[in-house]
C-alpha cells in the first residue's frame, strides 16, 4: 500500500521510497475507518490533522439553516483534504462526511511541520502542498462560475463544460449522482431533472445515468 500511496497521491510525489515508510512514521500518520453515512468531522470541530482517502468516498459540506446541502469538495481514492481547515485557527464551518465506507490516512499537522526543515522530504513535501493548494483555488474559482449562473440550465452547461475541458473528451462521466448534482449546483433536484429532460428532447445533450455527451458545444 505504501508504494502505491507514495506513487498515487500528490502531496508525496517526488519522495524517494528508502525513506516513504520512515517519513510516514516521523509524522505519526495513522489509519482509521469510517462506514457510509457516518461523519468524520462536523462543524465547530478544530481539524488538526490532513486527510488522505486510501479507499472510499468522502464528501465535504455545508447545511444552511433550512437544511439544504451543499457539496463543497468530492474526494476520492488518494485524494487530500483539510489541508486548508487543519492550517487554520478556525473551527470547522463545515462537515466532512463518508459518502461511502472509506479507509483514511491522517497526518497531523503539528508533527509534519515539525521535521527537519532542510530535509528534503520536508522542501518537496512543502513543494506539492502549495501546489495543491493552488490547484484547489483554482477549483474554487470553477465552483464559484458555476453557481454564479443565474439559471439551473446554466449552471448545468458551465459545470459539464468545465468537465469536458478537464477531461478533454466528448463524452464524460461526473463523479454525482442526480441529488449529489443538484447539491453542487445549488439547485433543487425536481428543477434538475426537468431541465435535463428538456436540453435532451431539444439535441443539446445526452445522458446515461453519470455520463454526459455534449452536443452542440
Amino acid at each position: 500500500m505504501n508504494d502505491q500511496l507514495r506513487k498515487s497521491c500528490r502531496l508525496f510525489q517526488g519522495i524517494d521510497t528508502s525513506i516513504f515508510t520512515q517519513l510516514l512514521n516521523d509524522a505519526q500518520a495513522f489509519e482509521k475507518t469510517y462506514k457510509e453515512g457516518s461523519y468524520l468531522y462536523t462543524y465547530g470541530d478544530e481539524l488538526n490533522h490532513i486527510g488522505i482517502v486510501l479507499d472510499g468516498v468522502v464528501q465535504i459540506i455545508k447545511h444552511d439553516y433550512l437544511g439544504n446541502i451543499t457539496i463543497l469538495g468530492h474526494f476520492s481514492t488518494y485524494d487530500l483534504f483539510g489541508e486548508s481547515f487543519a492550517f487554520s485557527s478556525q473551527k470547522l464551518q463545515v462537515d466532512i462526511y463518508a459518502e461511502q465506507d472509506c479507509h483514511i490516512l491522517w497526518l497531523p499537522i503539528k508533527q509534519l511541520l515539525a521535521l527537519p526543515q532542510k530535509s528534503d522530504e520536508y522542501q518537496i513535501i512543502l513543494k506539492n502542498l502549495m501546489m495543491i493548494l493552488s490547484n484547489k483555488n483554482l477549483y474554487l474559482t470553477r465552483r464559484i462560475d458555476v453557481i454564479s449562473q443565474r439559471s439551473t440550465k446554466e449552471k448545468l452547461l458551465t459545470y459539464l463544460y468545465q468537465q469536458k475541458q478537464l477531461q478533454q473528451q466528448n463524452i464524460i462521466t461526473i463523479p454525482l449522482n442526480r441529488q449529489q448534482l443538484a447539491d453542487y449546483l445549488c439547485v433543487d433536484r425536481s428543477a434538475l431533472s426537468y431541465v435535463l429532460s428538456q436540453m435532451k428532447k431539444e439535441g443539446i445533450l445526452d445522458y446515461q445515468k453519470n455520463q454526459f455527451h455534449l452536443l452542440q458545444y
